[in-house]
């Protein structure tokens, strides 16, 4: 240990990351949001269609990082945009 982490390619975490894009390409709809939607719970399928959506771009955006940390390739430093606080309300 002790050393400096070389810029080499890791062919078996390259795999690990392309495995690991699967389930969320093929994922086509969550079956408790289509169980939300089918009980015509409208505002809860709503909210669980935005998790999964930030769900997918954290994912997408973890599997950019990772894959630049494994090809010793520099990342765009993206603004970070602060998430916009939602108000919960009861009924």
């Amino acid at each position: 240990m002790g050393g400096q982490a070389g810029n080499r390619t890791c062919e078996g975490m390259q795999g690990l990351l392309q495995e690991g894009e699967k389930p969320v390409r093929e994922m086509k709809k969550s079956p408790v949001l289509a169980m939300a939607e089918m009980l015509g719970q409208a505002d809860a399928a709503e909210i669980l269609q935005e998790t999964l959506d930030d769900e997918k771009a954290t994912d997408e955006r973890l599997s950019e990082i990772a894959e630049a940390i494994m090809t010793g390739d520099e990342m765009e430093e993206e603004a970070e945009e602060e998430p916009e606080e939602e108000e919960i309300t009861s009924e």
